[in-house]
C-alpha cells in the first residue's frame, strides 16, 4: 500500500469543488488517462454531492476523503456523519421510463456502481463509510 492521503471538506457545494480538485491532483500524480480520470471523478462527485444534498439535508457537517493505491487499484474512502444511507441498496432505475417521463436525478448510485469496479459500505460509530475502488494501470 502506498501512502494514504486524507483531507476534510465542508459539507457544502464549495467542499465538493475542493474535493474535486483534491482528486484531480491525485489523478495527475498517478498519470491517469483522461477517460479513466473522468469516470472516477464523475462517480466521486456524485457521492460527494449526494452527501451534501441528502445526508446533510437536515444538519450541516463535513466529509472526510482518504485515497490510496494498493496493487492495481485506486481506493477512495468517504466518511460523513449524515443520515445513514447504503448506496448498494438502490434499485436500478428504469432508464427508458425515467427519460420518457422527463424525470431528472436519481441516477447517482446507478452511475457510481457502473463507473467504479467496487463499492463497499458500512455504518460505524454514527458515520457512513463508503469505499470505492477502480483498477488502474500499473506504472
Amino acid at each position: 500500500m502506498k501512502s494514504r492521503e486524507t483531507k476534510l471538506f465542508e459539507g457544502d457545494l464549495s467542499g465538493v469543488e475542493q474535493a474535486r480538485r483534491f482528486f484531480k491532483s491525485i489523478a495527475a500524480r498517478l498519470g491517469l488517462t483522461e477517460d479513466l480520470a473522468f469516470q472516477i471523478e464523475l462517480a466521486l462527485v456524485e457521492v460527494w454531492t449526494n452527501i451534501v444534498r441528502h445526508a446533510y439535508s437536515l444538519k450541516k457537517g463535513d466529509f472526510l476523503v482518504s485515497s490510496w493505491t494498493e496493487d492495481d487499484r485506486l481506493y477512495f474512502e468517504v466518511r460523513d456523519d449524515g443520515s445513514p444511507f447504503d448506496p448498494r441498496d438502490f434499485k436500478e432505475p428504469d432508464l427508458e421510463r425515467r427519460l420518457n417521463d422527463g424525470q431528472r436525478g436519481g441516477f447517482g448510485c446507478f452511475l457510481t456502481s457502473r463507473l467504479m469496479d467496487g463499492v463497499a459500505y458500512r455504518r460505524e460509530d454514527g458515520k457512513n463509510i463508503l469505499t470505492l475502488w477502480k483498477r488502474i494501470p500499473l506504472s
